[in-house]
């Protein structure tokens, strides 16, 4: 129960207005909705009795206007009132969102999720979805002896605000990618944060979230590689420290000074943002700095 509860309330309940300035076209939804209607009637048919009706419980949470639908009809009700404006527009992300963290969604792979980005990318929407974190852990089972396999999720799919095509295949996508490796979990959810952040306008926590995101990949990095002297508070200081033992040159210690000087004057890690100072624009640049360092710090364990 408390589980549930959960996924509830972990679904994006609190978005602000700024999500909403970016639409998504009804051609774009369409699309997707077909891919699901697909999806459906070919392998998940057997669980849209369970699937699709309990998301819409979710999604009454968020949106009122569905609280006395017919859930039975599943994903057809909430494109109706899509399409006839009775839910706002981006209520679309909440559904992709809630949908895919149900446990009855197709999250055995990422293929569901990359078939949408397809779709999203091919209509040229302001969004894409991040993929799934999954692990699978050996652990001891008491009940018959020997071991089982257990399936975690460190993270479900979430919409963002995709950037301009060289930075979005260049770095934000080799950066989820490295977030695939369970190992990087923590400096994964950082990345994340930021991207959520900056969908729904808080963009002093997004250059925290990006900063934050980069000095865990380095920590992590270091621990896969045994550096046990790499340290230093803050991500100046560890930058400086890392770039130094590891085979980069030297000066692209500077390559990290904008992200930690930002954070460091200008966000709100330590409770002094300056109102309005960081932009959307700001935002955006620091996600993609942020991605570009990810995958460069990562280069040091191939």
């Amino acid at each position: 129960m408390l589980d549930r509860i959960s996924r509830i309330f972990d679904a994006p309940s609190r978005r602000r207005d700024a999500d909403y300035s970016k639409e998504v076209t009804d051609e774009t939804v369409f699309a997707v909705f077909l891919l699901y209607r697909d999806l459906l009637d070919v392998a998940y048919q057997w669980s849209d009795e369970h699937w699709m009706p309990e998301v819409i419980g979710e999604m009454a949470h968020l949106h009122h206007a569905l609280a006395n639908v017919d859930r039975d009809r599943g994903f057809y009700v909430i494109h109706e009132f899509l399409l006839k404006r009775q839910i706002p527009k981006n209520a679309f992300l909440d559904f992709l969102e809630t949908s895919l963290r149900h446990p009855n969604a197709p999250n055995d792979n990422n293929d569901f999720v990359d078939a949408i980005n397809r779709v999203l990318d091919e209509h040229d929407s302001p969004y894409l979805l991040t993929r799934y974190a999954r692990r699978e852990v050996t652990e001891p089972d008491p009940r018959f002896g020997g071991t089982s396999v257990h399936i975690y999720f460190d993270a479900f799919p979430r919409a963002y605000l995709k950037h301009d095509t060289v930075v979005q295949r260049q770095a934000i996508e080799p950066a989820l990618e490295i977030f695939s490796d369970p190992s990087y979990a923590t400096p994964a959810d950082d990345f994340r944060t930021a991207l959520d952040r900056r969908r729904t306008g808080d963009y002093d926590g997004c250059v925290t979230a990006c900063s934050s995101a980069v000095e865990g990949s380095i920590k992590v990095v270091c621990e896969k590689l045994g550096w046990r002297k790499v340290k230093g508070t803050g991500l100046g200081a560890l930058a400086r420290s890392f770039v130094s033992k590891s085979s980069l040159p030297d000066a692209l210690q500077a390559s990290f000074r904008p992200l930690a000087n930002w954070r460091n004057t200008q966000g709100d890690a330590h409770g002094h943002a300056t109102k309005d100072a960081t932009t959307e624009e700001i935002a955006q640049h620091f996600i993609a700095e942020a991605a570009s360092l990810i995958v460069l710090i990562q280069s040091q364990t191939k």
